[in-house]
């Protein structure tokens, strides 16, 4: 493995700094969004949400991390990578405790956890999932063989 020049190390360290400062200003709103969801409140599944999609957003951050670890070090920046599959694991986290983790099972054993995310329209739904895939297809290509 080719020695990493301390000139291109600081080009990335400066270039991954605004990343770095966008994750931690979602994780700080991830904390804040968490000590305000009671069990008992009506709106703790579109919280939840907003959650799921905020993990999905730091994942694909950590992903451009891992490019421009590509582009300017050639390598590949393990930690970001794990970072974003432990970030995609929260946001399906956050997703099962909206709706359960039941698969293929009859509708009516989940309607009413469904319910809770009523005004979330069906587009809105399908566009979220379809991120959460999109982002995890990424993450499968970056770690590559």
């Amino acid at each position: 493995m080719a020695k990493i020049e301390a000139g291109a190390r600081d080009e990335f360290n400066v270039k991954s700094e605004p990343y770095k400062q966008e994750i931690e200003k979602i994780l700080k709103k991830e904390k804040e969004i968490l000590s305000t969801i009671t069990p008992d409140s009506a709106d703790a599944g579109y919280r939840r949400v907003v959650l799921a999609e905020n993990m999905i957003y730091i994942a694909t951050i950590y992903l451009t991390i891992n490019s421009l670890s590509e582009e300017l070090l050639a390598v590949k920046n393990m930690d970001a990578l794990n970072e974003s599959r432990k970030t995609l694991y929260k946001a399906v986290i956050y997703l099962e405790e909206i709706v359960t983790n039941i698969i293929d099972a009859p509708y009516a054993d989940y309607e009413e956890a469904v319910a809770s995310i009523q005004n979330i329209t069906i587009e809105k739904r399908f566009f979220i999932v379809r991120k959460l895939g999109l982002a995890i297809r990424m993450l499968i290509d970056s770690y590559g063989e």
